[in-house]
């Protein structure tokens, strides 16, 4: 049996929810975020996805180096298209990890970060 880590799947806008594909798998809705900039939270997905850490590679899910995973904004029929490589170190047990999805407008595709232990693995957004 595949050993597996949840993926939890954010949005950081308030345009509503977007939906994605992991590895071709299903898609996933992640409904838009909660709040105003004051008590902001990000939507999350209903349910993790997950991340194979036993070398194993499957639809729908996560594994370790190339990802690549399919997103579209509430308001566009445009598909981007991201690809995630996570790293794989061993020996560091990987707890939790997070993947965070904004997007500024329905044109671009979406800035993103991936997040293992708390840390950016991934990602497009900078400081």
């Amino acid at each position: 049996m595949a050993t597996t880590t949840n993926v939890y799947l954010f949005n950081g806008a308030e345009s509503g929810a977007y939906q994605l594909m992991i590895n071709g798998g299903n898609k996933v809705t992640v409904p838009a975020t909660a709040g105003d900039s004051v008590n902001w939270v990000p939507g999350t997905s209903t349910s993790p996805a997950t991340l194979l850490t036993d070398g194993t590679t499957a639809e729908g899910q996560f594994n370790f180096n190339a990802n690549q995973v399919q997103v579209q904004h509430p308001n566009s029929t445009t598909i981007s298209s991201i690809s995630i490589n996570i790293p794989d170190t061993p020996g560091v047990n990987i707890d939790a990890c997070q993947l965070y999805v904004f997007f500024t407008n329905y044109v671009n595709p979406p800035t993103w970060l991936f997040l293992v232990n708390g840390f950016v693995v991934a990602g497009t957004a900078s400081a």
